[in-house]
């Protein structure tokens, strides 16, 4: 969690710069599948932007399970349904190719991303656990930690700005883990894609 608790460092040291472009912006699309997010980037000079973002999403789901006694070939085990809590954060630089825009037009960039999952079983999965195996989950800490991830990404897109002070934003990141720790029971891929179609406001 170290990355989330510097940026609102981060944020309040960017603020003593005079001069300088600041941004907040929001996601359009993403709160239709219950995340949320919030977004910053300090521009300054033309071409050089410095951006931070969090996403917090309160509705991912999916299954533990749990193994049959039995090793019999037909022998089935049981799945629980479980609820994910999700807080993504990222810090990275965008470089943007339009000097005279200050800030706008077509940009690349780099980010690091955090990911911090955690699971929260059904009630059922403890009671299934020791009625299987006659002994509690001694393992019920890793469970709900569920995933802690680092990752390292590019990103590209275009952003436009309306007026001095409205802007959209569209674009996309691919970010690979240089650091990845997961129960069992979480699936995740080796690499994460971030959509981007925002709005914000310049100040």
């Amino acid at each position: 969690m170290r990355l989330p608790l510097c940026l609102p460092l981060l944020l309040a040291t960017s603020f003593a710069f005079g001069q300088n472009l600041h941004e907040l912006k929001t996601d359009l699309v993403l709160p239709f599948v219950s995340i949320a997010h919030l977004g910053y980037e300090f521009i300054p000079r033309s071409r050089l932007g410095i951006e931070t973002n969090m996403w917090y999403s309160w509705a991912e789901k999916g299954n533990y399970y749990i193994p049959p006694i039995s090793m019999h070939p037909e022998a089935i085990g049981t799945s629980i349904p479980t609820k994910h809590q999700v807080l993504v954060a990222t810090i990275g630089a965008k470089y943007y190719f339009f000097n005279k825009r200050n800030g706008t037009g077509l940009f690349l960039g780099g980010y690091l991303r955090q990911d911090v999952l955690t699971s929260h079983p059904d009630k059922r999965y403890e009671y299934l656990f020791l009625n299987n195996y006659g002994y509690p989950n001694y393992n019920q800490g890793i469970y709900k930690k569920g995933l802690l991830r680092f990752g390292l990404g590019a990103l590209a897109g275009y952003k436009y700005l309306i007026g001095q002070h409205l802007l959209l934003e569209a674009g996309v990141g691919v970010d690979w883990p240089i650091f990845y720790k997961a129960n069992p029971n979480i699936v995740a891929t080796d690499w994460f894609g971030i959509p981007m179609i925002r709005a914000g406001y310049r100040f």
